[in-house]
């Protein structure tokens, strides 16, 4: 997957159910089209084609653009949580209530079925967020190295080595593997089950050998988890937390 930032244009399907697309012109033979969970439609154009083009295809696939922006609207809603003492978080899967109660040294640390943080006073929900985040970031890192490193041995000769991982916060993506080798994971992800961890690390790591979505890419992924869909669905199906 492409990290690089590109200019792009904005363009709009007129009509009553109309959407906007964003529209960036890439060294490609052929156009791309995908539907963000944040609902923005991209439209990926081979460099040279012309606009008129461009609406063209979007108009053609504008039933399959549809369909993928009513399915994303449908999705369970994301909560706002007020980061306070008994509300409920979720790590690797399960739900854990927040025990805040003040204390120093300040740590945060699991026990069972809680998140145990003690904080110095005065306790305010923004230093329980910012508390719950590093500790997030922290657990992040363990695991998802850790996952990495279970998975990466069965990636039959990769063409591009493995060289590091990057924790951040996105809001469009799961993952990201740039031509070098570095593998980004969005930090929610620590909050999924470990079995969707890992499909998006052994998706992450199959471009390493296949940097597209060609059938080379799918058959690899087909080999090293053939249940990839049934998880990539459970995935699409979170809300984010």
């Amino acid at each position: 997957m492409a990290t690089a930032r590109r200019a792009t244009v904005t363009r709009t399907l007129e009509g009553s159910d109309g959407f906007a697309y964003e529209v960036a012109f890439r060294p490609r033979k052929t156009f791309g089209i995908s539907v963000r969970l944040d609902g923005r439609v991209l439209v990926a154009a081979p460099k040279g084609s012309s606009l008129a083009q461009v609406d063209e295809i979007v108009r053609t696939r504008s039933a399959w653009i549809r369909k993928h922006l009513k399915r994303i609207g449908d999705l369970p809603k994301p909560r706002h949580p007020v980061y306070a003492h008994g509300e409920t978080h979720y790590y690797l899967g399960a739900p854990y209530v927040l025990d805040v109660t003040e204390h120093r040294p300040e740590l945060v640390q699991l026990a069972e079925g809680r998140i145990e943080i003690h904080i110095g006073a005065p306790i305010e929900p923004g230093r329980i967020q910012t508390m719950l985040a590093h500790w997030y970031r922290h657990e992040a890192q363990r695991v998802f190295t850790s996952r990495i490193l279970v998975w990466l041995p069965l990636v039959p000769n990769p063409a591009i080595p493995f060289k590091t991982i990057r924790i951040r916060a996105m809001t469009s993506r799961w993952g990201s593997c740039t031509t070098a080798g570095a593998i980004t994971l969005n930090l929610r992800l620590i909050q999924a089950p470990i079995d969707l961890v890992d499909y998006v690390i052994v998706h992450e790591l199959c471009h390493l050998c296949h940097h597209n979505h060609g059938p080379g890419f799918y058959r690899l992924l087909d080999a090293l988890m053939p249940d990839w869909r049934v998880r990539r669905h459970r995935l699409n199906q979170l809300a984010v937390w």
